[in-house]
C-alpha cells in the first residue's frame, strides 16, 4: 500500500528523474474545481511535445511525485514498493526517449505552500513557467519573462471580437470563434466546443504558452479549434426535445457559478424559450455559505434567466437571494434530490430551452444532465464520474 512508501523517498526519486531528464515544468496555480487550463495546455503542445499532466481534484506533493514518476495517481491506493521502484530504476537507468518533455502541474490557488515545495524537487537550472489563472500572467522564472493574456486591455495575447454562435433554424448552439491578437499579429480561432470565459481563458494561456515554445500562431488556432473542456466542465450537449445542456457539474465554487450564471445569460434564444439554472449547494466555502449561496441568486434574478431550480440544503439560500432580488415564486422550483429535479424537467422543457446545471461534485449533479440529455447512452463518454 502506499503507506509503505514514504513522501520523502518518492521526492529523492522525483527529483533524480527530473534531473536526468530536464523537463520544463508548467505549475498552473488556479481554482481547485477547474482542471481545464491544464488540459489545453496539454492540447495546444501535443503535436510538438510529449506532455503530462497531474490528474485528480486533490493535487499535492503526492499527485507531483506520481505525474514526474508515471505513476497513475488515482490508483494510489494499490502502490506497493516493488512496482513503484521498478519504474523508477526503469527511468533512472535507461533512457526513456518517451519521457515526456513538459509537466504540467496544477496547484489549489488556496496551497501555495505547494509551490515552494514542488520547487525544491525540481533542480536548480529547471525551466519552471508559472501560470496564475486569477492573475492572467505567465512567468518564466529562469528567463526573467512575463507573458499577460486576457479580453480587454493590451496584453500580450489578447482575445477579441468574440461571437457566440447560435443557429436557431438549427437548434444548435455551437461555441464561438474570436480574433488572437498576439502584438499586432492576428489569427482567427473558431472553436465549436467552447462557450464560457472559463474555456476562453483556458486556451488563451494555452496559447501563450505555445507562443513561448515558439509555435506560431496559426499553429495555435488549428490546435483549438478541436479543443473541448473535460468533462462535466462547461460543456455544451444536445438535450431532449431540441433543448441545449450547459453541462458544468464537475465541481463548484462561487467564482465558477458567477461565471457560469454570466455565461448562461449571455446565450441569444428565441422568445418562446426559456433559460434555467439549475444550482446545487456549493461546499467548501465555511461560513461564508450563505452569502455566497444568496449572491449567486441574486445574480439569477439580474440576469435575465426564466427560472431557477435549486436542489439541495444550502442551495435554499440561493433562492432567498433570487426572492429578495425580485424573481418571483412561480419561477423557483426546490427539490431534496437530483432525481427528482430531473424528471420535473423532463416534463417540462421545451424546444430552444437552455439549461445550466452546476454544483458541488459531492452533490451529484451529473445524474440530472443524463435525465434530460438527448443520448443518455453516451453518460458514460461525455459526463463526469460515471465509473463511480
Amino acid at each position: 500500500m502506499i503507506m509503505n512508501i514514504p513522501l520523502s523517498k518518492l521526492k529523492v526519486w522525483s527529483r533524480l528523474i527530473l534531473k536526468k531528464y530536464q523537463p520544463t515544468i508548467i505549475i498552473v496555480i488556479g481554482p481547485s474545481d477547474r482542471t481545464s487550463l491544464p488540459e489545453a495546455i496539454a492540447f495546444v503542445l501535443r503535436d510538438k511535445f510529449k506532455t503530462r499532466t497531474s490528474r485528480g481534484k486533490d493535487d499535492n506533493e503526492l499527485s507531483f511525485a506520481a505525474a514526474i514518476i508515471g505513476l497513475d495517481y488515482s490508483k494510489r491506493n494499490s502502490w506497493g514498493w516493488f512496482p513503484v521502484l521498478l519504474r523508477v530504476l526503469f527511468l533512472f537507468l535507461f533512457r526513456n526517449k518517451n519521457y515526456p518533455r513538459v509537466l504540467i502541474l496544477k496547484i489549489d490557488a488556496n496551497q501555495p505552500e505547494e509551490i515552494t515545495n514542488l520547487i525544491k524537487i525540481a533542480p536548480l537550472n529547471a525551466e519552471i513557467i508559472t501560470v496564475y489563472e486569477k492573475k492572467r500572467k505567465i512567468i518564466i522564472n529562469n528567463k526573467a519573462l512575463t507573458l499577460t493574456y486576457g479580453l480587454e486591455g493590451s496584453p500580450d495575447l489578447l482575445a477579441q471580437d468574440i461571437v457566440h454562435n447560435f443557429t436557431k433554424g438549427k437548434y444548435e448552439l455551437s461555441g464561438l470563434n474570436f480574433k488572437l491578437n498576439h502584438r499586432g499579429s492576428i489569427v482567427p480561432v473558431f472553436m465549436d466546443n467552447i462557450i464560457s470565459e472559463t474555456g476562453l481563458y483556458a486556451t488563451l494561456a494555452a496559447a501563450a504558452i505555445g507562443v513561448y515554445f515558439k509555435m506560431n500562431l496559426i499553429e495555435i488556432a488549428q490546435a483549438l479549434r478541436e479543443y473541448s473542456l473535460p468533462k462535466g466542465q462547461m460543456n455544451i450537449l444536445p438535450g431532449i426535445k431540441h433543448t441545449f445542456i450547459i453541462d458544468d457539474t464537475y465541481d463548484s465554487s462561487p467564482e465558477t457559478s458567477l461565471i457560469a450564471l454570466d455565461t448562461l445569460s449571455r446565450v441569444k434564444i428565441d422568445e418562446s424559450a426559456s433559460k434555467y439554472a439549475i444550482l446545487g449547494d456549493i461546499a467548501a466555502v465555511g461560513n461564508r455559505a450563505e452569502e455566497e449561496h444568496r449572491r449567486l441568486g441574486a445574480k439569477i434574478a439580474d440576469s435575465g434567466i426564466n427560472y431557477l431550480i435549486a436542489v439541495g440544503e444550502k442551495s435554499r439560500d440561493i433562492i432567498r437571494g433570487a426572492a429578495v432580488a425580485g424573481l418571483t415564486d412561480d419561477y423557483i422550483f426546490y427539490f431534496d434530490h437530483t432525481e427528482e429535479a430531473g424528471r420535473f424537467l423532463q416534463n417540462r422543457l421545451k424546444a430552444g430551452d437552455v439549461v445550466l446545471i452546476k454544483g458541488s461534485s459531492d452533490m451529484k449533479m451529473e445524474r440530472i444532465v443524463k435525465e434530460i440529455m438527448a443520448e443518455p447512452d453516451r453518460a458514460g463518454e461525455l459526463l463526469a464520474r460515471q465509473e463511480e
